[in-house]
């Protein structure tokens, strides 16, 4: 028998801080090492280390040391996650990938750009349109690097941002948090022997999410809007409970001004909180508590994306940042998202939330066949790679 191959890879991503992270590394590692049928060997870099504003002593940066460290590896890979976003002036690139094409140049390790979220919708203040134009041409015009970005509205931005020429170069990829392995565990949050809607409700970003315009509501009338949605399911479906999932420390205080609009009784006997985890191994325990849902809704992409790979039925909470509404068209369930920032979305939610736990059975089988795609997806990426490292002699 023939002993698979065995590469150095010194990953750059986001690996505490944000569970929906770990999640993400946890199915494109699995099925990367798979379909390569390779051995991966990972160093993990922070990428909050290299942030222009991190200032402590173990900060990072993209320079002469991330050169000698990239070369040490047989393989470098940026990613996944929302790193090509275009709004941070001071970096050379434009994103938070600050690492310039005459340092590119000298990196002699494949670099795989893998899964990379691009959002315009933080702006983009004034060079970095040309600045990211050009690191991103110059990327796909070299033989060692190959550029990625997951199904989350990238392609469309980059679209939107410069042309379809530009963006026609770039592949997608299914996000890894579609492909979460996690474990079968006893949760003591989620009551046995009745319905579980899970949650997942965020405050960050409240700018972006939902911005003063005259057509859209507030957080605040969101808020008790989306807790007297709540309520009336509970007072209509007395066998049913609910759960939240925090999946950063913030998520507290949107959980918290949640329960603050709700009746005394709902919030007292029929809602829990699941636990606040991150980091390699908790998406594991974390994210099979929403596969013991019946039904989940969520403002975050993990909070919608691992529950649709996991077979659970799910609402997609869509505010202005339209992340989560682009990956329900790219996979082709539009159906599943509601836009929360509009006037009377209460009615459209209450009337979705009734429908999917009515119809889970339905909605569990497209769901099963959406997965299916999404691993032909992968699978055909993949094949991207393996072909990319033989032409670069890593395999």
């Amino acid at each position: 028998m023939v002993t698979p191959k065995s590469l150095d890879v010194l990953q750059v991503a986001s690996f505490v801080g944000n569970i929906g992270d770990n999640a993400n590394h946890n199915g494109m590692r699995r099925l990367l090492e798979k379909n390569l049928d390779t051995n991966l060997s990972y160093t993990e870099s922070e990428i909050r280390k290299y942030y222009v504003n991190y200032n402590r002593p173990d900060a990072l940066a993209f320079d002469e040391s991330f050169i000698s460290r990239a070369n040490r590896h047989d393989l470098v890979i940026i990613g996944s996650g929302n790193f090509f976003d275009l709004w941070i002036a001071e970096s050379r690139t434009g994103t938070t990938i600050d690492l310039p094409p005459e340092l590119i140049d000298r990196i002699d390790s494949p670099i795989i750009f893998y899964g990379l979220g691009c959002d315009i919708h933080k702006g983009v203040p004034g060079s970095n349109h040309e600045k990211f134009k050009s690191f991103l041409t110059h990327i796909l015009e070299s033989d060692h690097c190959l550029v990625s970005v997951r199904n989350d509205g990238s392609i469309r931005n980059i679209t939107e941002e410069y042309n379809a020429a530009l963006a026609d170069q770039v592949h997608t990829v299914p996000d890894g948090g579609f492909f979460v392995n996690v474990e079968e565990s006893n949760h003591p949050e989620i009551p046995r022997e009745r319905g579980v809607v899970g949650v997942n409700v965020a405050k960050d970003m409240a700018e972006i999410r939902f911005p003063e315009k005259h057509d859209t509501i507030s957080y605040g009338e969101f808020i008790e809007l989306f807790a007297e949605t709540i309520d009336k399911f509970l007072v209509e479906y007395p066998g049913y409970d609910i759960v939240f999932f925090p999946h950063i420390y913030s998520d507290f205080d949107a959980i918290s001004d949640v329960l603050e609009k709700m009746d005394v009784l709902h919030r007292r006997n029929r809602m829990t909180t699941s636990t606040y985890l991150h980091g390699e191994g908790s998406e594991k325990y974390f994210f099979d508590g929403y596969r013991q849902c019946d039904v989940t809704m969520g403002m975050r992409f993990h909070s919608n994306v691992c529950p649709i790979g996991l077979g659970t039925p799910s609402i997609g909470l869509t505010a202005e940042h339209p992340k989560v509404e682009h990956m329900y068209n790219e996979i082709g369930r539009p159906e599943q998202s509601i836009k929360i920032t509009r006037q009377g979305f209460e009615s459209r939610l209450y009337d979705k939330i009734v429908s999917t736990v009515e119809n889970k059975e339905q909605v569990e089988k497209k769901y099963h066949e959406t997965k299916c795609d999404l691993r032909s997806e992968i699978d055909s990426f993949h094949e991207v790679i393996q072909r990319h490292l033989y032409k670069n002699g890593v395999l």
